[in-house]
């Protein structure tokens, strides 16, 4: 469906949430089908003032560059008005919003009624998440690009905080933050990194690639680049799981870097029925691996000797024992394993290589 633009009411209220509470935008939002920088040229005339303030203002619309916020939105009638409210009262001005209904069967498309003139709404059958989030990459028309799920929430300076680190550091692709906890309906002081990620943030860029190795360091709440996505690509659709990290590794292997905010700047939540909580989400880690390994071993990192031999028992059941012997190479000469742990991993693959193919 071609994506909904517009026109913003200048009375209108949006609805709010109770939990937890948001703080009112400080600032007028103003929403329009032509972000103002991609609209009629500008002439610039009038007195050499006039020209120089609009020349101040030309030069500050490229600091702050158009951000759309994606939200995919599927079965959430209860949290996605909060998220909205979230993204709405944002400090960071230059902003549009997307909304992606995914074929919701609860009262999600009702929730979000009072909401249609101030985002761009698309409407579409169920997709999944990757589907969803393409969608809203489709329909955007910012150089920034912010992933904001629909039972998440951020605080109001979370933009304000993040878009300096992009437009002033160009080898910068993505930037994330920390943030607190909740608990299916609980606020909790938890955080991401520290409570729930036992690993921290890589200190130093030249670190990444050896970490996306291991795992997924990117809280999911990302904002990043638009040429990233022209130049590797969107989100892999025929993932169900864990199609952020394969993102992100792309991205990482692209040449691009990542920045981390470590003050909370949102709330990420935990539900018992989330994709993220699924026990099929480690599958898909191990298949993300499997796909980039090689390249990231091109570019020296090595990843968890213990996961790669867990992909090579399972390229070896598939047949593939030509990769299975790669990945079991790599697993065996891992460093970071004790030797009582190599003997058996070399062990077994022989074994396992040595079974009728």
């Amino acid at each position: 469906m071609v994506p909904e633009r517009t026109q913003p009411s200048t009375n209108g209220k949006t609805p709010g949430s109770a939990l937890p509470p948001v703080a009112p935008s400080p600032v007028p939002i103003c929403w329009s089908s032509t972000p103002p920088h991609l609209g009629r040229p500008t002439t610039l005339c009038g007195s050499r003032s006039t020209r120089n303030a609009t020349l101040r203002s030309l030069l500050s619309r490229e600091e702050r560059p158009l951000v759309s916020v994606l939200i995919p939105a599927y079965n959430v009638e209860c949290y996605v008005a909060a998220a909205l409210d979230s993204a709405l009262a944002q400090t960071y001005d230059n902003v549009e919003i997307v909304v992606v209904n995914d074929g919701s069967t609860d009262h999600t498309a009702d929730v979000l009624a009072p909401y249609r003139n101030r985002i761009v709404y698309v409407e579409q059958e169920n997709r999944g998440l990757a589907g969803a989030r393409n969608s809203a990459i489709r329909a955007a028309s910012g150089s920034v690009f912010a992933l904001l799920d629909a039972d998440d929430l951020w605080m109001p300076e979370r933009l304000s905080r993040i878009i300096p680190i992009l437009t002033s550091r160009p080898e910068i692709g993505m930037v994330t933050s920390d943030a607190y906890i909740i608990e299916e309906t609980v606020t909790t002081e938890k955080r991401c990194y520290g409570d729930r990620r036992r690993y921290p943030f890589p200190a130093r860029e030249d670190e990444q690639l050896n970490e996306i190795a291991r795992r997924n360091f990117l809280f999911i709440s990302v904002v990043f680049r638009r040429a990233l996505v022209e130049r590797c690509g969107s989100f892999d659709e025929s993932m169900r799981r864990a199609e952020d990290y394969e993102l992100w590794t792309r991205f990482l292997l692209s040449g691009s870097r990542a920045a981390f905010v470590p003050d909370p700047l949102g709330y990420y939540r935990l539900r018992a029925d989330s994709l993220s909580a699924s026990k099929d989400q480690w599958s898909a880690h191990l298949s993300v691996l499997e796909r980039h390994l090689p390249e990231l071993w091109a570019h020296g990192a090595r990843g968890r000797a213990r996961d790669v031999f867990e992909i090579a028992e399972q390229l070896a059941a598939r047949g593939d024992r030509r990769q299975a012997v790669r990945f079991f190479r790599q697993a065996v000469t891992g460093e970071d394993i004790s030797l009582t742990t190599r003997a058996r991993f070399t062990g077994s693959a022989l074994r396992t290589l040595a079974l009728p193919g």
